[in-house]
């Protein structure tokens, strides 16, 4: 028997004794203490022996063990700074701890042998088992503190923890573990794949060498930031020397079209310029557009919508893209609003429309107040809510309709009236009976109106009146003056009015007051004498002639009531 079996026998006797020698004075023993009821080895020297004795499956450990400092060479038998494992055994901790404060492994297992911990306890270490061990460790209970770096067994396996429960597994290595690259679009996420062995379960630490272009959290999970370019660097948890360096591209996302919406006349057309919000490189992006209603706008292929009716309806436009990772698509709906503008009545050749559209056309401004000279000349003094009222009535989808009113017999206020007749005067005319008209045009969307057109893009005829025949023997002559904005002028009958058909007709593209007069006039005629019965010297009767006086008298005003129309002059 050898001097370490003696110690480990005499060890047990004694502790025996003196456990049956407290137990009789009712002490209670402390576990893990030599002296307690537990027949197993108290040191590092009686481990070791008890393990290259192989005498017993399970070794229960019945102390805590201390191992020094200090590193004493790879020893067998009676090595004092590790566990040396030459035949195959079991340690049941029993509770006791197992502790070094050296830098060096605590356990060797020899080449052919395992090495099975189980129990509750702890083991304490920097490291665990040594890298020259050439057999095996198996971990199945006990609760361990050693540096996770150091759970290197050997070059070809390493140790690691469950739960409570440590286990050996395959260690991975430059060329037993690789990472796919990524491609991941931007906003997107993608996972790094790791392929190792079957049996490994080591953990592995990411590194992204741009986080502006891709950023990677500790499982692997990454996500793309800006389109470009990095790299990721994958290491294994327990050896920073080893690295594996992936290529990570981030490609442009289709997510959000952008597309204004679309306001329009019947009849004309704009086209739909969609583009792509999140990034210009998707310039090949294909687009597709369909309209809800095409019975207020139509939309072709190439997205140029037509309004058909006035009204509201939408169009979806559709995009598509295609990259490495496949198809990607994205909506936008586009608010169409299509109005008209008609002519109503007596606007039969479609001036006064005409005018609205050319000033639509224009561009109306978002303020009034910043309306066009010929936006203002149109709309007049109240060109600002006429202005507003008009965008309110387009962008409803509205039917505008333009209407040329006439009222005959209105009564002007003194200051148009004196001005009219001063106007009149001044020109030489004594017209003294005159009737007033009142020419506007309206702009109406439904019944509501909108505002007035003060002046037109072109002049347009307006029947006033029908001509009345004057008594025989007069000849009647008409003169018209017209009110705008303040002046009286007095319009030449040819040109600023005509008289057809027995009408008076107005040629004008402004509109507010009209006056019509007429003076009838007494035409000189010849008058025959009857004979005298005188006699002459040629024996023959003599015959006189005498000129009436001319008398040129002012009538009252007979005008039938307006038969009114309109039509390009």
């Amino acid at each position: 028997m050898t001097q370490e079996t003696s110690k480990f026998k005499r060890a047990g006797i004694v502790g025996v004794v003196l456990s049956m020698t407290l137990a009789m004075c009712g002490a209670v023993l402390p576990s893990g203490s030599a002296f307690a009821d537990c027949k197993g080895p108290t040191t590092l020297a009686e481990l070791n022996t008890a393990i290259n004795d192989g005498g017993a499956n399970t070794i229960t450990l019945c102390a805590n063990i201390n191992i020094a400092g200090g590193y004493g060479g790879y020893g067998g038998y009676g090595n004092n700074n590790r566990i040396n494992v030459t035949k195959t055994a079991t340690i049941d901790l029993n509770g006791n701890t197992i502790s070094s404060n050296g830098s060096s492994a605590i356990i060797k297992t020899n080449s052919g042998t395992t090495l099975t911990l189980v129990g509750k306890g702890q083991v304490s270490a920097n490291k665990l088992n040594s890298s020259s061990s050439a057999g095996n460790l198996v971990i199945a209970g006990g609760t361990y503190t050693v540096d996770p770096s150091n759970f290197v067994k050997n070059n070809a396996l390493k140790a690691y923890k469950v739960g409570n429960n440590w286990n050996v597994e395959t260690k991975l290595t430059a060329d037993n573990f690789n990472v796919g690259d990524i491609v991941v679009r931007q906003g997107q996420t993608d996972s790094i794949e790791v392929v190792k062995p079957t049996d490994s379960t080591t953990g592995v630490s990411y590194l992204s060498a741009d986080s502006g272009v891709a950023t990677v959290t500790s499982a692997g999970v990454v996500t793309g930031i800006a389109v470009g370019n990095t790299t990721i660097n994958v290491t294994p948890t327990y050896d920073n020397t080893i690295v594996k360096t992936i290529d990570v591209e981030v490609l442009p996302v289709l997510k959000t079209i952008d597309a204004d919406d679309i306001t329009i006349r019947v009849g004309k057309d704009d086209t739909i310029a969609p583009s792509v919000v999140e990034d210009a490189s998707i310039a090949g992006a294909t687009f597709t557009y369909e309209s809800a209603d095409e019975g207020v706008a139509t939309v072709d292929n190439d997205g140029k919508v037509t309004g058909v009716s006035d009204g509201a309806t939408t169009v979806t436009v559709t995009a598509s893209y295609t990259d490495d990772l496949g198809e990607m698509t994205a909506t936008k709906t586009v608010n169409v609003v299509v109005y008209d503008v008609q002519a109503g009545d007596n606007d039969e050749g479609g001036v006064a429309s005409d005018t609205v559209k050319e000033i639509v056309d224009e561009g109306l401004p978002e303020n009034m107040e910043d309306a066009s000279d010929k936006q203002k000349e149109a709309f007049g003094a109240d060109y600002k809510e006429t202005g507003e009222n008009l965008k309110d009535a387009i962008n409803d989808g509205a039917k505008i309709t333009t209407i040329v009113n006439i009222e005959d017999s209105v009564a002007p206020d003194d200051v148009v009236k004196t001005s009219i007749e001063n106007a009149l005067k001044a020109n030489g005319i004594n017209a003294k009976n005159i009737e007033y008209f009142d020419v506007s045009v309206e702009m109406k969307n439904g019944d509501a109106v909108i505002g007035n057109l003060h002046k037109l893009s072109d002049r347009i005829e307006v029947v006033l009146a029908d001509v009345e025949t004057p008594e025989a023997g007069y000849v009647r002559q008409y003169y018209v003056v017209k009110y705008h904005n303040g002046i009286p002028t007095v319009l030449k009958e040819g040109d600023g009015f005509v008289i057809e058909n027995d009408k008076i007709k107005i040629l004008s593209d402004e509109f507010s007051i009209f006056a019509v007069g007429y003076n009838d006039t007494l035409v000189a005629k010849k008058v025959s004498t009857p004979n005298t019965g005188a006699n002459t010297s040629d024996g023959g009767s003599a015959n006189s002639s005498a000129l009436m006086a001319v008398a040129t008298m002012s009538m009252a005003t007979i005008l039938a009531g307006a038969a009114i129309f309109a039509k390009r002059k």
